[in-house]
């Protein structure tokens, strides 16, 4: 993280910019109020599916943008704020692949935020409920799917940070990419991600400026992770020539 050194409020009036257009526009990966139907296929409505793809073309430009900022604060250039604003636009494929890969991401975030909830429902029923074989063996049928969901959520974490990288890498090779880097990582970014939640919860519980806070942190450690796992990965591909 030595590319924060110095820089931590302009990187704060970043990260900060972007989420304030985010929730403006609409665009935060979950927003608004949640209708629970037991319905797995609720998410798919024509409404959901127009937000989410919205939220993806919007979000994609944006967490382009940041990225290059917050990576090129370490430089002491001139017009860094415009060059990061005209990155994704001067490598125009970015436009699609990020797009595409956010669409997906944001498929995942949603099937897990309502399957959170049907677990929590389905744990209470059972508590309550006589349990029996095949209630018993649709819960573990319903939980291991919900574990899959998480798995392939966090295996393509890091694509768009390695699109960012190497712009013109495919879009299907660099999802392969993320899932050979997470492994051994995921738990530890599941980790993050719990931890980063509940410092935002309380954060803005306590005060508006601990959740902009933990907004900050969570941007600059995902890309801080990111680097670390191509440091792993480049090392251990050294290790194995020798």
């Amino acid at each position: 993280m030595h590319f924060v050194y110095g820089n931590w409020l302009k990187i704060t009036g970043m990260v900060l910019l972007v989420y304030i257009i985010k929730m403006l526009l609409g665009t935060m990966p979950i927003s608004g109020t949640m209708i629970i139907r037991f319905d797995p296929l609720s998410v798919l409505t024509s409404r959901t599916l127009m937000s989410l793809l919205a939220g993806a073309l919007v979000n994609s430009i944006l967490f382009f943008i940041m990225i290059d900022y917050i990576t090129r604060s370490e430089q002491t250039m001139s017009k860094r704020f415009q060059r990061a604003c005209t990155y994704p636009f001067r490598h125009p494929q970015l436009l699609f692949k990020g797009f595409f890969v956010l669409f997906i991401t944001y498929l995942f975030i949603q099937m897990i935020s309502l399957m959170s909830i049907y677990s929590v429902l389905g744990t209470l029923f059972m508590i309550a409920a006589d349990i029996n074989v095949r209630l018993m063996m649709v819960f573990v049928a319903f939980v291991s799917l919900f574990a899959l969901f998480i798995w392939l959520f966090l295996g393509l974490s890091q694509v768009l940070y390695i699109l960012y990288d190497d712009p013109k890498k495919g879009t299907f090779r660099s999802m392969k990419e993320s899932f050979s880097i997470m492994k051994g990582h995921r738990w530890a970014l599941f980790g993050f991600f719990l931890l980063t939640g509940v410092a935002f919860i309380l954060g803005f519980v306590l005060f508006l400026i601990g959740a902009i806070v933990s907004l900050v942190i969570f941007e600059v450690a995902r890309l801080a992770f990111y680097r670390d796992l191509l440091r792993k990965k480049r090392q251990k591909e050294w290790l194995e020539k020798v």
